[in-house]
């Protein structure tokens, strides 16, 4: 039997919610837009507007929400138009909390949607690709805190030198003994690195060529290489991951290598994956020099870089530079060269040591 005072209620709240935010009996996708409008501290535009729901500093912001059962994956509304700057989108869960909230520019989101012709536009699915998008501004946490949840601090970062690699310190003997096995691997790798990526099976070939590469070869390659990737009993220690068929050396491990090994291992003097004239996207006031890079990320699908900082991301214009402008202008972004693609990093200011972590998708 159905509760009719429940059904009552709905409608009563439904209506009281309706005349509370003013605009359409559209609940989920009006309180999203009260949401982002609070947030960026901008203006509603009226209802009558099919292009954008929100303007601020002359940018136009379109709000898509969804609930959802579980998880994050959901088709947002149809997008008819592209005169906007900014797509906003906030997931919920289906009592109301937020389970994630981006903002993303249009022509990102327009790179990511699929045209439907059947509903005359295009769709996005809130899947991976679109939250990890190559440029886009997460504010999960601060639409929670507007949404009147708690927000649990994030825990605190740890310099590189504090990491917990146990056997860290056994580099510097390595990097004493080319004889030794670990040394041997570890220079292959540096090789091979700076060709191409590296796999186990091209770092298997240069160490069991006996005749050709003395200097690296490597009798029982498979175990003392496995022995390279834990800290765990007699290991080596840490030093390898896999990840898509790639070899990557921990960013820990790679600055101490850097230190430590003969220079002369290092042939090439610029250190990104990427060519000197690379363009990057970066911000407006960083590529005019105004303002100095505190957020680098290594983009895991195509080795690309993110150049930034954490002031008025949101807002400002994006733009493309060479990367050796940047370089060359801050030469403290080498530093960072060494990142892994899936990585990323950021610092408070310029004379900061810079925080190396693997990103979460």
């Amino acid at each position: 039997m159905i509760n009719i005072d429940l059904w009552k209620q709905y409608n009563e709240v439904s209506q009281k919610l309706s005349e509370e935010l003013g605009r359409t009996n559209n609940h989920v996708g009006d309180y999203a837009e009260y949401l982002i409008n609070t947030y960026l501290k901008g203006s509603l535009l009226d209802i009558s507007n099919k292009t954008a729901d929100i303007e601020k500093d002359g940018k136009l912001y379109q709000v898509k929400a969804r609930k959802v059962i579980k998880g994050t994956t959901t088709q947002l509304g149809v997008i008819r138009s592209w005169d906007f700057d900014y797509l906003a989108a906030i997931i919920f869960d289906v009592n109301g909390n937020v389970r994630k909230a981006i903002i993303v520019p249009a022509v990102v989101a327009k790179e990511i949607s699929v045209e439907n012709s059947h509903q005359n536009g295009h769709v996005i699915t809130t899947n991976k690709n679109f939250f990890s998008s190559r440029i886009h501004t997460d504010i999960t946490d601060e639409i929670r805190k507007l949404n009147g949840e708690e927000v649990r601090a994030k825990g605190d970062v740890i310099p590189i030198r504090q990491r917990r690699f146990y056997k860290l310190d056994r580099v510097k003997d390595w990097a004493k003994n080319p004889d030794q096995i670990n040394h041997r691997i570890i220079r292959a790798y540096l090789k091979l690195e700076q060709i191409n990526n590296v796999t186990k099976e091209k770092l298997r070939e240069v160490c069991s060529l006996p005749v050709n590469e003395p200097g690296l070869y490597v009798e029982k390659f498979s175990q003392n290489f496995n022995s390279m990737k834990t800290d765990a009993g007699n290991s080596h220690g840490k030093v390898f991951f896999e990840e898509n068929d790639q070899v990557f050396m921990y960013p820990q491990v790679l600055a101490e290598v850097k230190k430590d090994f003969p220079y002369q291992y290092f042939l090439n003097d610029w250190p990104f994956d990427q060519p000197e004239d690379h363009l990057i996207v970066t911000l407006n006031v960083i590529a005019d020099k105004k303002t100095p890079v505190l957020y680098v990320r290594h983009y895991k699908d195509d080795g690309d870089w993110l150049f930034i900082n954490f002031d008025d991301s949101v807002i400002d214009d994006f733009t493309t530079v060479a990367i050796s402008n940047l370089v060359n202008f801050d030469p403290s972004l080498k530093e960072i060269a060494y990142i892994p693609p899936g990585w990323h990093a950021w610092r408070e200011g310029v004379d900061s040591e810079w925080i190396v972590e693997e990103l979460e998708l």
